[in-house]
């Protein structure tokens, strides 16, 4: 039983030589099936804006929904199941900033009463991405050469973290004097979100990855009754896209 490894690393031992002595092989192998990877990601989080609560500010104060649109961050970590499968661990961050007025009222002195509206989401969340194509291929006992570009889908859940702010100068509508006062409205908490995505890896060489991702988040939270009595749940719903460099390990 003893010479069957022995034949088996002479091979190994041989393909290896071939790849050693192509400068490009030699640079697109790596001595084993890596067994994981980090990503860093930056892009943009298009909030959904669809509950009532935007709905009222939108119509009384100068925002719209793209003013809920943000610039978003984002990082994760993906531990290999198979050369078609990933379990992902990873986290991102929006922060939108408006400002805005009354659209139809105005201060004693003809002057817009402002304010300023934010809305932070911070999504943390667990899943599965599914290869659409192999990630790689072995090639001997040792090397692994990845595949230049992979197609995958996924889904997620998790938690959300999220803040909505609202500070500046506001009008008592209801009282008929209209009288101004100036606040600081808060609203933030957690909630449970669940996420759908799909992307493309286009391998840089043994080590490096760019990606493109388009993920759907849905996800929705109770207000704080001090702040925003009466109003439904604030959707935090949106559609993230990103570019991100994959590390391999």
């Amino acid at each position: 039983m003893r010479p069957r490894p022995a034949v088996r690393s002479a091979a190994s031992i041989a393909a290896l030589s071939v790849i050693a002595a192509s400068p490009a092989a030699a640079q697109d192998f790596m001595f084993g099936t890596p067994a994981a990877w980090l990503r860093i990601q930056a892009g943009m989080n298009f909030a959904s804006a669809d509950s009532d609560l935007f709905d009222d500010w939108m119509s009384r104060l100068t925002l719209d929904e793209s003013d809920f649109h943000a610039p978003a961050l984002g990082g994760e970590v993906g531990l290999r199941l198979s050369d078609r499968a990933d379990l992902l661990i990873g986290a991102r961050y929006s922060r939108s900033s408006a400002e805005s007025e009354y659209r139809e009222l105005i201060d004693q002195d003809d002057l817009p009463i402002v304010q300023e509206t934010r809305l932070t989401i911070a999504p943390v969340t667990a899943g599965l991405r599914f290869n659409v194509l192999p990630s790689g291929r072995t090639i001997s006992e040792f090397a692994w050469i990845p595949a230049p570009f992979v197609p995958y889908v996924g889904a997620a859940a998790g938690v959300t973290w999220y803040r909505f702010e609202q500070e500046g100068d506001f009008v008592d509508e209801l009282s008929d004097e209209l009288p101004i006062y100036s606040v600081s409205l808060r609203s933030s908490g957690w909630a449970p979100t669940a996420h759908l995505f799909a992307g493309a890896d286009f391998n840089l060489n043994r080590r490096f990855a760019l990606g493109l991702e388009a993920r759907y988040a849905a996800a929705n939270a109770d207000l704080n009754p001090l702040s925003y009595d009466g109003y439904e749940p604030i959707d935090l719903s949106g559609f993230w896209t990103s570019i991100g460099l994959t590390v391999r390990f």
